[in-house]
């Protein structure tokens, strides 16, 4: 009986032994795969995530840069700006063009100016002021009057200019503009 016992116990630990077998294939396994399947799923959506967040903020980054670099090419323009009245540079243009073109032998035959205006949104420390001058002359002249225009320092800039024939010679029209403080920062700044 002992021996049927012995038996008896080796095959119920047997069973149990290939039900836990059977168990783990059929339980425990899929378990463990579908475990496993769902941290390497989530491995890759967080790699993803990162990858996207890292993305953004290096894209951020690059905004920030540029916003810093437009904010200092804008202090560096404002401060390039000329702060003096309107009138002032009005005489400053009228002086060169009339040296420039008693140098370039050109006609100077008439200055305009307009009134200064502000310029973009409101409380831009910014006014334009436009200026129309007419002259004649020849093509090599007028050519070489520009130039040094060009080269005179002065804050304008060519916003417009023609170019046509006349009886007397070659008339030159041109457009200008420059930009400034406005006159009331430069009243208010020297009270």
């Amino acid at each position: 009986m002992d021996k049927l016992h012995q038996a008896t116990k080796h095959f119920i630990s047997g069973s149990v032994a290939w039900i836990l077998c059977l168990l783990s294939i059929f339980i425990v396994i899929p378990q463990l795969r579908n475990s496993i399947a769902n941290e390497t799923k989530a491995q890759k959506d967080s790699a993803f995530d990162f990858t996207n967040k890292k993305n953004q903020l290096d894209s951020l980054i690059k905004l920030s840069d540029k916003i810093r670099q437009g904010q200092d090419s804008l202090v560096r323009i404002q401060s390039l700006l000329p702060n003096m009245p309107s009138s002032q540079l009005q005489l400053s243009l009228s002086r060169e063009l009339h040296k420039l073109s008693r140098v370039h032998n050109v006609r100077l035959q008439s200055v305009k100016y307009a009134r200064p205006s502000r310029e973009g949104q409101k409380n831009t420390e910014l006014e334009s002021i436009e200026s129309e001058f007419v002259t004649t002359g020849i093509y090599s002249d007028l050519r070489a009057f520009m130039l040094s225009l060009e080269t005179a320092g002065l804050p304008y800039a060519v916003r417009e200019a023609r170019l046509e024939e006349s009886p007397e010679g070659l008339k030159l029209t041109v457009n200008l503009r420059a930009f400034k403080k406005p006159d009331v920062l430069f009243r208010e700044g020297n009270q």
